[in-house]
């Protein structure tokens, strides 16, 4: 194998799982065989974004003894998969044992020469593991200044923990170059300043309505409009990879598992993400109170929230879901079929803190998929300029739903021995 590629991102709804699937496909028609691992714990949906729906994941191949043959599935154009589970909250709490056990059911793809590891986002002791057992670790991230500042939180907890991979970043979403070199040029300054390895910088994938098209035609990009200015972005990342001087010592899909057991129970890589955490949530709390930035901040002034109470504000769900228009000449998204009264109250329903109501969301959006690719279409065929703002509502909206549900798989992830 020639290299195992984890793709990370400091906050969700980045575009993270959009870059591993269409890059899997741009390395696969270089030749190459490639795997995706989808090891967003509790939340994956590469299979959603393709359609498919596997009757075997991860959670079998853990607990119920299945092999990785019988869980693994082919994907477009040769691509293999290998599904992780969704709303499963026993993916959110495994043990280093567990993951260990895998090492030997990996072997069957050692021979790939790519392994793509979409991992969840954020800084989760877990997650984390995956990231730092990869060959390279690619941070997806936006223009937004909370992606920008988690992103960096990854790199930073890399270096600390001696990360010996390659780090790169990769912005998305950004409505230029220029706007993206900014932050690159910060990023890599700001990463020289704390002694962070040296930073690679991939070209920006720059804002594209074929891109939310493409997740609601369930179809990757590359098929769906491979001229895109996005997909041509991605393939020039593929480009570059493929051309990387590859490690004599070839790495082992095998060996890499075996690393994340490993990682999952570094007490150092542990200390630090909850160093980083108890920071942030005194950084947060002082914000809050209004103190001034000089004055130190009290231990006993930070207080860990409970488990399962997740600070979104529901009318900000709901009011893009709802009743966000698209522009003065055009129809209001609220005429399309797909957001319905219902998908709303499902919304809320998990954003009040229901883990039981988040199959029901899931199954809701992807029966109502169907519905926004239709409407999209008709706007698309008539206007481009309406083409464009309906795109971006939708991606306004999908980014609305991760923050949700990225909440509720830190809350479900928290218990006595890992505090949220």
């Amino acid at each position: 194998m020639k290299n195992i590629i984890a793709i990370a991102s400091g906050k969700g709804g980045v575009g993270k799982s959009t870059v591993s699937l269409n890059l899997a496909l741009a390395l696969r028609r270089s030749g190459a065989r490639v795997c995706i691992l989808d090891a967003d714990m509790g939340l994956a949906n590469v299979n959603i974004m393709l359609n498919i729906q596997p009757e075997l994941n991860l959670y079998h191949l853990l607990f119920e003894s299945k092999k990785l043959e019988d869980v693994m599935i082919d994907g477009p154009e040769g691509v293999n998969i290998i599904p992780g589970g969704n709303g499963v909250p026993e993916l959110t709490r495994l043990e280093a044992d567990q993951l260990q056990a895998l090492v030997e059911q990996f072997k069957l793809i050692d021979t790939h020469d790519y392994l793509i590891v979409d991992t969840s986002s954020g800084i989760d002791p877990m997650n984390m593991a995956f990231l730092r057992a990869a060959d390279c670790v690619f941070v997806v991230f936006t223009p937004e200044p909370t992606s920008i500042t988690d992103g960096f939180a990854v790199l930073k907890i890399l270096a600390v923990n001696r990360y010996t991979g390659s780090l790169h970043i990769l912005p998305n979403m950004f409505p230029t170059d220029k706007s993206a070199d900014r932050v690159i040029n910060k990023l890599v300054n700001a990463s020289a300043n704390f002694s962070i390895k040296k930073v690679n910088s991939f070209r920006p994938i720059l804002r594209d309505p074929k891109v939310p098209f493409s997740i609601m035609k369930q179809t990757p990009l590359l098929m769906l409009a491979p001229h895109s200015s996005a997909a041509t972005a991605i393939n020039k990342t593929a480009s570059m990879i493929t051309q990387w001087d590859n490690r004599d010592d070839s790495s082992l899909a095998s060996e890499y598992i075996g690393n994340v057991a490993k990682y999952s129970n570094d007490k150092k890589l542990l200390q630090t993400v909850y160093k980083y955490n108890s920071i942030k949530e005194a950084q947060s709390s002082t914000i809050k109170s209004g103190a001034p930035k000089d004055r130190p901040v009290e231990k006993t002034a930070v207080q860990p929230e409970p488990p399962m109470e997740i600070p979104i504000k529901k009318p900000v769900v709901s009011s893009v879901i709802e009743t966000q228009p698209v522009s003065p000449d055009s129809e209001p998204v609220s005429e399309t079929p797909s957001l319905k009264a219902e998908v709303a109250e499902a919304i809320k329903s998990v954003v009040a803190g229901s883990i039981d109501q988040y199959s029901k969301l899931t199954s809701e959006l992807v029966k109502t998929q169907k519905d926004i690719v239709a409407g999209l279409e008709k706007i698309a065929n008539d206007n481009s300029k309406r083409e464009n703002s309906f795109a971006n509502a939708l991606v306004d909206t999908q980014n609305n739903i991760a923050k949700a549900l990225e909440k509720i798989a830190e809350a479900n992830r928290a218990t006595p021995d890992n505090p949220p």
